[in-house]
């Protein structure tokens, strides 16, 4: 019996690497959970998760961006580990998309040579035109804040939800192939699974405690 489209597309992302993946989030999770009332040691995982994004990324940009992917999907509003910065808490998700993105930017960058080549990524099209809307409407909404009078910290804190758009040209610029389709939904369905089994496992303890 042939095997449909869709049913050879489940078999590939659904493999054992899914369950490597699944065990990987745990770990980091219980990292997280043992940092949480330790700054120092939160501070020491946020440098050590850095300079590994860091490494992978310079190596290949495409794993720094399955890391960013998959931290954005676990959740934890981006503070699975932090670094005090005074009274700021730099988040680890910050963290990760400012090394992410300036490795996809210098790299990019090098290889366009100048400004005007560098800006020809996408190729502009009804995508690419409407993206450009939106940033200038995230950039009106920031200048509106400031004129009038909020808060820079409370301005920076709403502007940090969109940063991650920040990453679509990267996307656009590394991922070409189905393959690296297939990882990005290893990595959604994944973080899918295990969001859904701490789910279940948080109501069973809080009805059964």
């Amino acid at each position: 019996m042939s095997i449909s489209p869709t049913q050879n597309l489940l078999i590939k992302i659904v493999n054992k690497n899914i369950f490597k993946l699944i065990l990987a989030i745990f770990i980091i999770e219980l990292f997280s959970l043992i940092s949480f009332k330790f700054a120092w040691l939160s501070a020491f995982f946020f440098i050590l998760i850095l300079i590994l994004v860091l490494l992978f990324s310079l190596y290949k940009l495409e794993y720094g961006l399955y890391i960013a992917l998959a931290e954005l999907m676990i959740g934890s509003q981006g503070y699975l580990f932090y670094f005090d910065i005074g009274d700021f808490k730099a988040s680890i998700r910050l963290g990760i998309f400012l090394v992410v993105f300036f490795v996809w930017f210098f790299k990019h960058f090098r290889r366009r040579k100048n400004i005007k080549s560098f800006l020809n990524l996408p190729e502009k099209g009804p995508l690419y035109s409407s993206f450009i809307i939106f940033l200038i409407f995230i950039g009106i909404g920031v200048i509106n804040g400031f004129l009038h009078g909020n808060n820079p910290k409370d301005i920076f804190f709403d502007f940090n939800g969109y940063l991650y758009f920040g990453l679509f040209f990267a996307f656009l610029d590394v991922f070409i192939n189905f393959r690296q389709i297939i990882n990005f939904l290893k990595i959604l369905f994944s973080a899918l699974i295990y969001v859904a089994l701490k789910i279940f496992a948080t109501l069973y303890i809080f009805t059964h405690g």
